[in-house]
This record gives structure tokens, C-alpha cells and sequence, in this order.
């Protein structure tokens, strides 16, 4: 009889149901509800396991000030984690905040290289910028047909009439370039 009275509270502990873990919809759930302390942490757990899409999310609390005070040296490196493992849109970000005025600078080659990872990942205004680099011969040879693709693409991508339009008319302008 002893025995089981103390084995009651381990079989009572046992029963209990652990603690869910964070999940990455966990996060981006406190962060649409504007909990950004919650949405912070989580994250932080989750990127300490690897989790690329939390990195991208810390350096989005960073830059904004959301959450953590803002540091954009942190928002750098957190987006520099998520770009290196792929991710489009913290290349992206890479490339905008290193024109920032104040920013570290950046050699301009990596400043492509981000452009570059955002456009082929289907970030829109990335495929624009790649594709005014290649007609203007910045940055890069000149390649007037690799320019009118990325213009397209980028045509393609946006949302936005007027941006739609934009990239529209400097493909076509592009085209009747190459057409000459």
C-alpha cells in the first residue's frame, strides 16, 4: 500500500499532457495579434533549432522595432542567416537595407548577389532592379535579353497595376532595343 501512495504522484505527473512546443504558426500567430514580445521569443526558440523561416521573422522584429528595440545590425544578421540557408525575401531585405543611408556598406557585389537570390526566389521588385542592373550594364555586363526576361518576370509578378505597367513598358523598351 505504501508503495502505490508513492507512485501515485509519478503516475499523476506522468498522465499529465507535456507542453505543446512552439510552432512556427504559434509565432506568426502572436505576431499578427501584435504580440510581439510572445512572437520574439518563439522565434528565437525556433531559430536556435535552425528553423529558417524564424530567422527571417527575428530580423523583420528587428528592423522594425517590433518586439526587440530596433537594431538593424541584428535585423542584418538575422536576415543574413535566412538568406544564406535561401530565403528570397531576407535576401531581399539585405540588399534594400544596405543602401540605407547609415548602413554598413556593403561591397556591391554582395549587394548583387542578394538582388540576384531575391529575383530568382520570385520577389517582384528584385526581378525589376536585376533587370534595370542588366540594361544598364551596372553592376554586371550589359544583356539586354537577360533584362527584358527579369522585366517581364517582374511584370508578371506585381501586384500592383501601376508597378504591372512599369515593368511592362521597360520590357517592351528593352525588346525594341534588341529588335533594332
Amino acid at each position: 500500500m505504501r508503495k502505490a501512495l508513492l507512485l501515485l504522484p509519478l503516475t499523476l505527473m506522468a498522465a499529465q499532457p507535456a507542453p505543446a512546443a512552439t510552432t512556427f504558426g504559434d509565432a506568426l500567430a502572436a505576431y499578427f495579434l501584435q504580440d510581439y514580445d510572445t512572437a520574439f521569443r518563439e522565434w528565437q526558440d525556433l531559430a536556435a533549432t535552425g528553423d529558417t523561416a524564424s530567422k527571417f521573422y527575428l530580423g523583420l522584429l528587428y528592423e522594425t522595432g517590433h518586439g526587440p528595440a530596433r537594431d538593424v545590425h541584428q535585423a542584418v544578421n538575422w536576415y543574413g542567416q535566412a538568406a544564406v540557408a535561401g530565403h528570397a525575401e531576407a535576401a531581399w531585405r539585405l540588399a534594400r537595407l544596405a543602401r540605407q543611408p547609415g548602413a554598413r556598406p556593403a561591397e556591391p557585389e554582395a549587394v548583387l548577389a542578394w538582388v540576384r537570390q531575391a529575383a530568382q526566389g520570385g520577389i517582384a521588385d528584385a526581378q525589376y532592379e536585376l533587370g534595370a542592373y542588366l540594361a544598364e550594364g551596372r553592376l554586371v555586363p550589359r544583356d539586354l535579353e537577360a533584362a527584358r526576361r527579369w522585366f517581364d518576370a517582374a511584370a508578371h509578378g506585381f501586384t500592383d497595376p501601376g508597378k504591372q505597367q512599369q515593368a511592362a513598358d521597360m520590357r517592351d523598351m528593352v525588346a525594341a532595343r534588341l529588335d533594332r
